[in-house]
C-alpha cells in the first residue's frame, strides 16, 4: 500500500465505513508511516472539531466582529464635523480562520445554496459571501469571485474563473476545482484556490491533502497541510514550505516596519500643521491613523501563548487559547506579515509585545520586578532575532537566529524567575516544539547523489556549477560527521546517538527519500539507504519520562546547542553556493532548511 492510497481512504477509516480487513490494513500501515499517522491524527482532530468541540471560539469571533460592525455603523451615521473617521473592516478573516479549523461554518447559516442556481451556470460571490455546493461542500469567497457550476455536476465540480475562495469538503465527499492551469482534486479537506491578476494560480492547503493536476497533462502534485503551490501561466510551478514561507514573512515584516517609519513622519507633520492652525486661530481636529497592532490585546495574547506551551493541537483547550489570536487575525497578519495562525504565537513581534502577559501567566507569584525583567529579556531576544532575520539573510542564518532567541528566552526566564517557570518553555522545546526535527540521511551511493541533485534542480545549476556544489556537499558532510562525533563525545554514546538518529514509533531509523531528506519507509520496515532490513516485531516505545526542571532546561539547551552546531556546516555550504550562483538562480530560492545528520 502506498501513502496516497492511505490519504484517499483515511476519512472512511475514521468514519468507520471500511470493511474490517481494509480498516485493519490501513491502521497497520499507519503504525509504520509517520506521514500517514499524522494524516490520520489530523483527520481525527477535524472530526472531533466538527462535532462541536470548538464552537465557543467561533461565537467569540462572531461577537467581536458584530461589535466592530456596530461601531462602524454608528460612525458612518453621524461623524462629527471636521473629524477624521477611520472605519475598521469587519473581521471576516477571523471568522473564516475559525471555520477553517473545522468549526462547522456557522456564519450566515441561512445563505442560499448554489444548487438553486445550477441552471444559470455562472455565479459571482462577493468577498466573505458563503455558499454550500451540494452535499457536504462549502465555498467562502476571499475576494470578489466568479465560479461556474457545470450542468449535471451535482456540486462535485466547480470552475474558478476569477478571484479567490476557501473550500471546505466533508470527509469522503469527492470534489474538484477547475482552473485554466489545472485541476485540484480533494476528498475531505480545507483549502484555498486563487486566480491572480497575472493569470497565475495559487493552491494553499490548511488541512488534509489535495492533488493538483496540470492542464494538458504532466506530473501531478500531492499537497499536504501548510504547503502552498503557485503555478505560473507558462506552467512553471513553485512549492512553498514552512521554512520558505518564514523567509517571505520576515521580508513582509521589514516592509511593515518601513511603513511604520513613514507613518511616523506623517504623524509628525500632521502635529506641526495642527499647531500652526491653532496659532492662526483655526480650530481643527485631526486624528492620525492608528499604527497596526494598537488595538490588539497583547496581554491576553501573551497569557494564551503561555497556555499553548502545555497543549497539543488536538486538545480542545488548544482552540480556546488560539481563539484570541483568531479574533485579531487581520491585525496580527498586518503587524507580523504572517498569514497563518500557527506562526503568530512565536513570531518575534508578538513575543516582544506580549511578553508581560506571557510572564505573568508563567509565574503569577513572582515579584513584579522580576517579571518585568524577564519580559524585557524576552523582548530583547526577539529584537535580536528580528535584526538577524533580514530579507537578504540566508535561510540557515534565519533558523540559527531563531534557535538563539529560544535559548536566550529560556536562560533569561531561569535567571529572573527560577528553574520551574523556565522549564515550561524548555519542556516544549525538548519535545520538538522548536519546529525542526532531526532528519537522518545516508552518505552512501544514490542518497548522496540525490542530496546534490536536489540543489541542482532547485537552482537550475550548470554542469560546472554542479561539480562545485558536489565538492561543497562532500565538505559539508565531512564537517557534519565531525560535529556528530563531538556531540557523541559530549553527551555519551547512547544519548548522543539517540539524539542524532531518532527512532520512529515502529523502531526503525528514517529512510532518505529522493531529495536526501529522511522520511519513514513506506513499507514500514525502518530501513535506511544501505542498511539491512530488521526482522521481528517493532519494539514498544515507552512514553518519555517527565523531567525535573533543571534536567528539562539542560536537555532543551543541549538540543538547541547541538542543532546550532549541526547547522553550522549547512550555513557555510549556503554561503559558498551563494557565491557561485547567478542573481537569477539565487532568486529561485534555496531549498528549505533541514537539520540533517548522516549515518556512515
Amino acid at each position: 500500500m502506498i501513502c496516497r492510497d492511505f490519504a484517499d481512504r483515511v476519512d472512511e477509516l475514521i468514519d468507520g465505513t471500511l470493511p474490517p480487513a481494509d480498516a485493519s490494513r490501513l491502521r497497520e500501515h499507519a503504525t509504520g508511516c509517520a506521514t500517514c499517522a499524522a494524516d490520520m491524527a489530523r483527520a481525527e482532530r477535524f472530526r472531533a472539531l466538527m462535532a462541536g468541540g470548538g464552537r465557543v471560539a467561533l461565537a467569540r469571533a462572531a461577537d467581536h466582529g458584530a461589535a466592530i460592525r456596530a461601531r462602524e455603523a454608528a460612525a458612518a451615521a453621524g461623524p462629527r464635523p471636521g473629524a477624521l473617521v477611520r472605519l475598521r473592516a469587519p473581521l471576516a478573516a477571523a471568522a473564516m480562520l475559525v471555520a477553517g479549523v473545522g468549526l462547522g461554518w456557522a456564519v450566515a447559516p441561512s445563505a442560499p445554496t448554489i444548487d438553486a442556481v445550477l441552471d444559470a451556470g455562472e455565479i459571482t460571490l462577493s468577498r466573505g459571501e458563503r455558499r454550500t455546493v451540494g452535499d457536504g461542500r462549502t465555498v467562502v469567497a476571499d475576494t470578489d469571485t466568479k465560479i461556474v457550476v457545470p450542468a449535471g455536476s451535482d456540486g462535485s465540480r466547480l470552475r474558478l474563473d476569477d478571484g479567490a475562495a476557501v473550500f471546505q469538503v466533508v470527509k469522503g465527499k469527492p470534489f474538484t476545482v477547475e482552473t485554466e492551469l489545472g485541476t485540484v482534486d480533494v476528498r475531505g479537506t480545507l483549502f484555498h484556490v486563487a486566480r491572480r491578476p497575472d493569470r497565475s494560480v495559487t493552491v494553499g492547503v490548511m488541512s488534509g491533502v489535495v492533488v493538483f493536476t496540470p492542464k494538458g497533462g504532466g506530473a501531478t502534485r500531492t499537497l499536504r497541510e501548510r504547503t502552498t503551490l503557485t503555478v505560473a501561466p507558462d506552467g512553471g510551478q513553485r512549492l512553498l514550505s514552512d521554512s520558505e514561507t518564514t523567509d517571505l514573512t520576515l521580508r513582509l515584516e521589514m516592509q511593515a516596519l518601513e511603513m511604520d517609519a513613514l507613518r511616523g513622519d506623517l504623524v509628525a507633520r500632521d502635529e506641526e500643521l495642527a499647531a500652526l492652525r491653532a496659532q492662526a486661530g483655526v480650530v481643527a481636529a485631526a486624528a492620525a491613523p492608528a499604527k497596526p497592532g494598537d488595538t490588539i490585546p497583547w496581554r491576553e495574547l501573551g497569557v494564551n501563548a503561555c497556555k499553548l506551551l502545555a497543549l497539543r493541537p488536538d486538545d480542545p483547550a488548544f482552540l480556546d487559547s488560539m481563539s484570541i489570536f483568531l479574533a485579531n487575525s487581520k491585525e496580527l497578519a498586518a503587524v507580523t506579515g504572517a498569514a497563518q495562525p500557527w506562526d503568530w504565537p512565536m513570531h518575534p513581534v508578538v513575543i516582544a509585545r506580549s511578553a508581560p502577559g506571557f510572564v505573568e501567566a508563567l509565574a503569577p507569584s513572582a515579584p513584579p520586578e522580576a517579571r518585568a525583567r524577564a519580559a524585557a529579556a524576552m523582548g530583547s531576544a526577539a529584537e535580536e532575532y528580528a535584526k538577524a532575520a533580514t530579507p537578504d539573510a540566508l535561510p540557515t542564518a534565519v533558523f540559527q537566529a531563531r534557535m538563539r532567541m529560544l535559548r536566550a528566552i529560556i536562560v533569561g526566564l531561569r535567571e529572573e524567575l527560577g528553574a520551574d517557570p523556565a522549564a515550561e518553555l524548555a519542556r516544549a522545546v525538548a519535545l520538538g516544539r522548536d519546529g525542526m526535527p532531526i532528519r537522518v540521511s545516508s552518505v552512501q551511493g544514490p542518497a548522496r547523489e540525490e542530496f546534490v541533485g536536489h540543489w541542482v534542480r532547485q537552482l537550475d545549476l550548470t554542469d560546472a556549477q554542479r561539480a562545485e556544489v558536489q565538492s561543497l556537499s562532500d565538505r559539508r558532510i565531512d564537517a557534519t560527521l565531525a560535529v556528530q562525533r563531538d556531540i557523541i563525545g559530549r553527551l555519551g554514546d547512547a544519548t548522543g546517538r539517540a539524539f542524532l538518529f531518532p527512532q520512529m514509533m515502529w523502531g526503525g531509523p528514517r529512510r532518505p527519500r529522493g531529495d536526501g531528506i529522511a522520511k519513514p519507509d513506506d513499507a514500514g520496515s525502518g530501513v535506511g539507504a544501505g542498511e539491512t532490513p530488521r526482522t521481528g516485531p517493532a519494539p514498544r516505545v515507552e512514553p518519555a519520562p517527565v523531567l525535573d526542571a533543571p534536567t528539562a532546561i539542560a536537555t532543551a539547551l543541549s538540543r538547541i546547542d547541538a542543532k546550532l552546531a549541526l547547522t553550522d556546516p549547512r550555513l557555510e555550504f549556503e554561503r559558498a553556493v551563494r557565491v557561485i550562483v547567478t542573481p537569477e538562480q539565487y532568486a529561485r530560492g534555496f531549498p528549505p532548511v533541514a537539520v540533517v545528520t548522516f549515518k556512515e
